[in-house]
């Protein structure tokens, strides 16, 4: 499952319309000043304005070039409106010109940054992307101070200057730099909200990694999916497992192309697979201390020098495959409109058993009678072989193409489970699956259970649930003299 149950989920920024889940959104260039004293919903959010330098009774005035200007407190004898006016301070200054012959270092990576800015400005971007809309409605024309860009988080991480943005940016159709090349706007104005596509029927689900470790960097999301068509946005689902503090990766992202052809080429595939680090597999971002994940040690590994070779070459992280599991969006969110009205099904079943068992006794304690049960056969299939990393929703997810999937007997760590299917027909074509379904990169052995394993199998479980119930009426006669 994507977050515990019992943990409040985080409501920012969820794509208007999917409703059944809340997620953090993270762009293909998300963004996010280097002052973090005020956690924001996306990565291009505002700096935090700290310690100002300026008089407390100073009131910030926009500037049509992006900064922030303070205005000098009127005086006591400031009287005439025209006098006032007058006294008034110019705007403040414009960035100072670009010259394009600016010398600029070696190794930046300008393609990236162009990319990166256009993503910024586009229209899958900007109209979900608070702070800078609100930079560019600060001017009418648009534009926005290329060193505004350059404090991004995304544009930092390339080592980007305002010099290297204005090279950048400077052969970019979708993008227009001013004369003074230190400011951009977009080549064409947004569309209304009316006429923007919609972002569902050109978008991706995938998931497949496993939840609470190390996210994908949108680097990777991306090139796992470019070839289908260009990616405008990738969207990383996380969690809060204390509101406004940690976030944690959901195990799935939502991917965003400039058509809808694209993803329809992509769901008309079955296998998606990508490439991550072991290690981040074994992170659990749950039991670390602090806020956001530190970046995957795959990303982050050091290149060889260029003089580098054979076994001077620093080891690049050991990699496994994980298979990804694809649907439309609007598949995803009848999945879990679906699971969410079956979970509301069994807590309503769970009450009334628990009411009907409360008033079937006398004051006594007469228990009530244990329900009649009947083994049908071929439901069961067991695993062996899983990775130490699979959890109950990769065995879910990974299987439920063969039917429902009613119940998950398997505890993380485990080396084997059984899954419990809702029909026989389910259940057998499970276990005959040749290649069987990969569960987080592994392929398991499946087995139907049948004669006395499987009887063995019932018996067990029909015990714990004697017990289970057993201590829940124990628990309702305990405190059940409420004031």
């Amino acid at each position: 499952m994507d977050a515990p149950a019992s943990v409040k989920e985080e409501t920012m920024d969820a794509p208007a319309g999917v409703k059944e889940e809340t997620m953090d959104v993270t762009g293909l260039a998300t963004a996010a000043p280097p002052v973090t004293a005020v956690a924001t919903p996306t990565d291009t959010k505002a700096p935090a304005v700290a310690a100002k330098e300026e008089p407390a009774s100073a009131a910030p005035v926009k500037s049509e070039s992006g900064p922030t200007a303070v205005a000098t407190p009127a005086t006591a004898g400031s009287t005439a409106p025209a006098a006032a006016e007058a006294a008034a301070p110019a705007p403040a200054a414009a960035p100072a010109p670009i010259p394009a012959d600016t010398p600029l270092p070696d190794g930046l990576d300008l393609p990236a940054m162009r990319t990166q800015v256009e993503y910024y400005f586009s229209d899958a971007n900007l109209p979900r992307d608070k702070f800078l809309k609100s930079k560019v409605d600060e001017t009418v024309d648009g534009y926005v101070p290329l060193a505004t860009l350059a404090t991004f988080k995304k544009l930092m991480a390339l080592n980007a200057t305002p010099a290297a943005l204005a090279a950048a940016l400077t052969a970019s159709t979708a993008l227009v730099l001013d004369d003074s090349r230190a400011l951009v706007r977009r080549a064409t104005p947004l569309p209304p909200p009316d006429k923007l596509p919609d972002w569902r029927s050109r978008s991706i689900y995938a998931r497949g990694w496993k939840p609470n470790t190390i996210e994908p960097t949108v680097e990777a999301v991306r090139e796992v999916f470019a070839p289908y068509g260009n990616v405008t946005s990738v969207r990383v689902r996380r969690w809060l497992s204390e509101p406004g503090k940690t976030r944690h990766f959901r195990g799935s992202v939502f991917v965003e192309f400039d058509a809808d052809e694209a993803a329809d080429r992509v769901l008309a595939e079955d296998t998606h697979t990508i490439q991550v680090a072991v290690a981040d597999t074994l992170v659990d971002t749950t039991k670390t201390d602090g806020g956001a994940p530190p970046p995957p040690p795959a990303a982050s590994a050091a290149a060889p020098d260029a003089g580098s070779t054979g076994a001077d070459a620093p080891a690049g992280p050991e990699m496994t495959t994980v298979a990804l599991t694809v649907m439309s969006i609007d598949a995803h969110a009848k999945k879990k409109a679906a699971e969410r009205a079956e979970r509301a099904e069994k807590v309503k079943a769970r009450a009334e058993a628990r009411k009907g068992t409360a008033g079937g006794g006398a004051e006594g304690g007469t228990a009530a009678a244990v329900p009649a049960r009947e083994l049908t056969p071929g439901m069961v299939v067991r695993l062996t072989g899983l990775p130490a990393t699979a959890t109950r929703e990769d065995l879910k997810e990974a299987f439920e193409t063969f039917g429902k999937v009613a119940w998950v007997d398997y505890n993380k760590g485990d080396v084997a489970g059984h899954l419990r299917f809702d029909t026989p027909g389910a259940a057998a074509a499970a276990a005959a699956a040749s290649p069987a379904p990969l569960v987080v990169g592994a392929v398991p052995a499946l087995s139907l259970l049948t004669g006395e394993p499987e009887v063995a199998y019932w018996t067990e479980l029909w015990a714990k649930q004697d017990a289970k119930r057993s201590a829940g009426k124990k628990r309702d006669r305990d405190g059940g003299g409420g004031a």
